[in-house]
């Protein structure tokens, strides 16, 4: 199940760690962090012949738009290919001049470590990290699996060199979000909130301070999808922490041992 691939860390209108959804008050419509974009939902606005499923009217990839009553502001991270976003919702006050903002922020990411990176390091090759392309995969014939690490010419993608690798264990490579990730989200709100320098939003910075004081604790959204099938509790762990394997990858593991 590919959604046991991919972490997400979400912060709420208050400032605390959520489940990656956040919906209008205003309105029916919801954003949703899915992998690593965002879904935009509205059963009213849905249409049976567009090009998402209901109730589904768009998906957010980076940039910056305004659906509905969200503004929204996206941004793709290199680092496990993540992307940030960023929606607040305006509700206008009766009797008080002027708004309040409903604010939500998240990171969805590939939760799992580069295992090629990793293979580098043990062989003190990190310095050819970042000049070629890295590929791993796994072959099986004669009843035997073989794994590999392949280098790769970046632009006309040929293969260089092939290393055989010991297929790394689950336990090893899950990591979520991990704290490079996280330090990178925050500078990222912080640029929104003070690109006025004259006038920085000082409503928008005293969320982010909430938000950086909040325990960063992130779900696998393989394991929120389980819980919500049997109606537990998500499981959460902190960013920085010895992380547990996703549900689905334990039991695949499970069912391998028992082989």
């Amino acid at each position: 199940m590919a959604l046991s691939n991919w972490d997400t860390l979400a912060f709420g209108p208050d400032g605390k760690v959520c489940g990656g959804e956040f919906k209008s008050v205003k309105t029916d419509h919801t954003l949703e962090l899915y992998k690593n974009w965002a879904h935009i939902g509205s059963p009213k606005s849905w249409q049976e012949h567009g090009s998402h499923s209901s109730p589904y009217i768009a998906s957010i990839n980076s940039g910056d738009t305004t659906i509905g009553p969200f503004s929204i502001e996206a941004e793709r991270h290199e680092g496990q290919n993540s992307i940030f976003i960023y929606a607040s919702e305006y509700i206008f006050q009766k009797d008080e001049v002027g708004s309040v903002a409903r604010r939500f922020a998240g990171i969805g990411c590939y939760g799992f470590k580069n295992e090629a990176k990793l293979v580098l390091e043990k062989l003190g090759r990190m310095d050819e990290f970042d000049k070629f392309e890295w590929i791993t995969m796994s072959t099986y014939e004669n009843g035997v699996s073989k794994h590999y690490v392949e280098k790769c010419d970046i632009e006309t993608c040929e293969r260089l060199e092939t290393i055989e690798i010991e297929k790394m264990d689950l336990d090893e490579l899950w990591e979520g979000v991990n704290k490079e990730t996280l330090k990178a989200f925050f500078e990222w709100l912080d640029t929104l909130a003070n690109r006025n320098s004259t006038y920085p939003d000082k409503d928008f910075c005293a969320w982010i301070d909430v938000c950086k004081s909040a325990k960063p604790e992130s779900f696998n959204q393989g394991d929120a999808y389980f819980a919500e099938q049997v109606g537990t509790e998500i499981p959460k762990s902190e960013v920085g922490t010895e992380r547990p394997t996703p549900v689905l990858h334990g039991i695949l593991k499970e069912l391998k041992n028992k082989e």
